[in-house]
């Protein structure tokens, strides 16, 4: 079934649709909006859409001493949506890079359905070259016949014109000349049908061979046009292998963005140690100062008195 052309425009309006719906676009979900556009098509366009508009996130939060108690909930939140949004990048890529995959072997087994029609398509061409030459053959062969009764014809009227001659000056033979006459004559009109009958099949075997020619022309045109869709076919192929393997290292990506994330959340376990160890230092010098307070005023009640 013949894949749905589908432009740039039509994935980038498809795909900003589903994310204010709060769906992630993939392959699989812009091409069941499409109608059933090639897959090939819809992963090239759907990547220039996410290079052009990329996940929005939000700044880095900051870590105020009024929100020290939000600090841990947070954290865990972070890194609970960092990990889910991992697993989701992943998920996508490999079922990208299958879809990919499958693509590849759909355009694989087409490309030898069309080797295997060449080849029975060049079979049936030798098949009426052959048939072609021994019509040849055969239209050679009533030419030479053609030829031959035209030469015994014409070896018939001499040796009538002969006999002529003779039956002047041999008048006992005018009788058995006559039947020879009659013999020959007899004979011209059946070589004269013969030679009709030759000619008509002559004509016949034109005509049967320039249709030939005609299928043999259109044939050698068919097989022509069938080599440029092979051609075009492994350059489709050489195409889908490029974008897998691209595929391939966008999924690299994504697991080096994936470590980034988690080296994100370690930095922020440590940072959150760091305002806990400060917290604690600040709380016991405001111990340490208010038992110093407590002191200085006992000691000032105590000299009061």
């Amino acid at each position: 079934m013949a894949k749905i052309g589908i432009e740039y425009e039509d994935v980038a309006r498809i795909a900003d649709a589903l994310r204010a719906r709060g769906v992630k676009p993939t392959n699989r979900s812009v091409q069941a909006e499409t109608g059933g556009a090639s897959m090939s098509t819809v992963h090239r366009h759907l990547r220039a859409w996410r290079s052009a508009n990329p996940d929005p996130m939000g700044p880095a939060p900051e870590l105020p001493v009024a929100l020290q108690r939000a600090i841990q909930e947070e954290l865990i939140k972070l890194q609970a949506a960092a990990r889910s949004e991992l697993e989701e990048l992943l998920a996508t890529a490999r079922q990208e890079a299958e879809d990919l995959a499958r693509e590849s072997e759909r355009l694989q087994e087409e490309l030898e359905e069309r080797l295997e029609h060449i080849a029975a398509l060049s079979a049936e061409r030798d098949r009426l070259q052959g048939q072609t030459r021994q019509q040849a053959a055969d239209l050679e062969r009533v030419q030479q016949q053609l030829e031959q009764e035209r030469r015994a014809a014409e070896s018939a009227r001499v040796d009538l014109a002969q006999a002529r001659l003779k039956v002047e000056s041999q008048a006992e033979l005018v009788e058995q000349l006559r039947g020879e006459r009659e013999n020959l004559r007899k004979s011209i009109e059946a070589e004269r049908a013969g030679r009709i009958e030759a000619e008509r099949s002559l004509a016949s075997a034109n005509a049967s061979l320039g249709e030939l020619r005609k299928n043999l022309d259109k044939m050698i045109e068919l097989h022509d046009e069938v080599d440029r869709e092979r051609d075009e076919l492994h350059q489709a192929l050489d195409a889908e292998r490029a974008k897998a393997s691209e595929a391939q290292r966008e999924l690299a990506a994504c697991r080096a963005e994936s470590k980034a994330l988690l080296a994100r959340a370690e930095d922020l376990a440590r940072r959150e140690q760091g305002v806990r160890d400060e917290l604690q230092k600040r709380e016991t010098v405001h111990t340490q100062t208010i038992d110093k307070l407590r002191e200085e005023l006992s000691a000032h009640r105590r000299g009061d008195k």
